[in-house]
């Protein structure tokens, strides 16, 4: 069960990538087609752990994890990298970019944010996957139910 919640929340990850990658590039234009791009193939790698995860394939966990990660450090970067620039258009009165760049720092934050839910999440439920259920063993019955007649 914990991989069919995790594959679901691998498909919704790629679905929250492929949004904020496009968002930027409707409101800000071509010039974001990195957000886009980017947004695009780490849709396409979360799709595909998912997808591996829902069949129940133990590498697709770990290449969600290391997407995860990956991507984590990543916004992190570029939310701070975007966050100093949004500070210091505010500092010298720049109000011309202020608008785009204050959304790119929201959607970037987001992104990372939902990264850290992602990876979190799975790291919960890293026993559930990588431990394999017990199987299913012909057990004795207990005592009561065969009584011994005398």
């Amino acid at each position: 069960m914990a991989n069919k919640n995790l594959a679901f929340l691998f498909y919704f990850y790629g679905i929250y990538m492929i949004v904020c990658g496009i968002l930027p590039f409707f409101f800000v234009g071509p010039s974001a087609r990195s957000a886009f791009v980017s947004g695009i193939f780490s849709a396409g790698l979360a799709f595909t752990c998912g997808y591996f995860l829902n069949q129940g394939r133990q590498w697709a966990f770990w290449l969600g994890n290391l997407l995860a990660l990956f991507l984590l450090g990543i916004f992190a970067w570029r939310a701070s990298v975007s966050f100093l620039r949004l500070v210091d258009l505010i500092a010298y009165g720049d109000s011309f970019q202020l608008p785009e760049k204050a959304l790119s720092f929201l959607i970037l934050l987001s992104m990372f944010l939902m990264s850290l839910i992602v990876l979190s999440f799975a790291v919960f439920t890293a026993r559930n996957i990588l431990i394999p259920p017990p199987s299913p063993t012909l057990q004795e019955a207990p005592p009561e139910a065969n009584p011994v007649k005398l």
